[in-house]
């Protein structure tokens, strides 16, 4: 074992097609959508001598074990654990895969392999979303990336389109938080100015009574929008009892929302 995780470390392999001779078949059936297929041929190649004797292939198939064996009922953090044993045994950066140091421990296409495989794992273990976005954004514009199975590649790009949308919607709940706040603020400001007016321009009688109701509400917190429709009612109300036409005009007001929202509170 050593020996062979020095071998895979000075990266001794000298191109793809010598990395993946016994591993081929192994990509071959991942890309034709065969996962049990990939990891029964798998399984058979890791006893072989041949395997044994070869470290980058040794390397190759045990990472793509765990990465076979979530896809087929294994939990991703036990599959974690067990590429990140596999990177300890062969003396590998199982802290940063995508870092220059990473990529130079490494012949090509076994460097995006690995970081291919641990990015997954990554994301479905779910705890560092970005950065292993980040890292499959890295394993996408590596020109070995496209000797690995098409399906890896797509897999990726979903991902890596995942965090753009996620960056899209942040920016978008921002720039509706802002437009909340301003819509708000605007709401409130009409509120204040409609109250001021009308507490100008009461005359007498009853009308006080409910001035004074309207300065209870417009003193509660938010309701901003439910301030202004009855200051604008109550303004209605105002020009309709001057004009004498109260008995042809509906006031009635319908409370909407859920528990302990306001709504008992506003009527009264």
């Amino acid at each position: 074992a050593p020996a062979a995780a020095a071998a895979v470390a000075s990266g001794v392999a000298p191109g793809r097609a010598a990395v993946f001779r016994l591993v081929q078949p192994v990509l071959d059936a991942i890309a034709g959508g065969d996962q049990t297929g990939a990891l029964t041929l798998l399984s058979s190649l890791l006893d072989m001598q041949q395997v044994l004797e070869d470290p980058s292939s040794a390397f190759a198939l045990a990472m793509l074990k765990p990465l076979l064996e979530m896809q087929l009922g294994e939990t991703p953090a036990t599959a974690l654990r067990h590429v990140t044993r596999t990177l300890r045994e062969f003396g590998l950066n199982c802290v940063d895969p995508s870092s220059e140091q990473a990529a130079r421990e490494l012949e090509p296409s076994l460097h995006a392999l690995r970081l291919y495989v641990w990015s997954v794992l990554q994301w479905q273990v779910g705890d560092t979303p970005l950065i292993t976005q980040r890292m499959l954004e890295i394993f996408l514009s590596l020109p070995a990336a496209k000797t690995l199975p098409p399906c890896w590649l797509d897999t990726a790009r979903d991902v890596v389109q995942d965090k753009h949308k996620a960056l899209a919607a942040s920016q978008k709940a921002t720039t509706s938080t802002a437009s909340s706040s301003a819509s708000k603020s605007a709401a409130t400001s009409e509120a204040n100015d409609l109250l001021a007016r009308l507490q100008s321009h009461v005359e007498f009688g009853p009308i006080v009574v409910k001035v004074t109701a309207l300065t209870k509400l417009c003193s509660m917190q938010g309701l901003d929008e439910v301030k202004v429709k009855f200051l604008q009612m109550f303004s209605k109300v105002q020009v309709a009892r001057k004009q004498g036409r109260t008995s042809a005009e509906l006031f009635n007001a319908i409370f909407r929302g859920n528990p302990g929202t306001g709504k008992t509170t506003v009527a009264r």
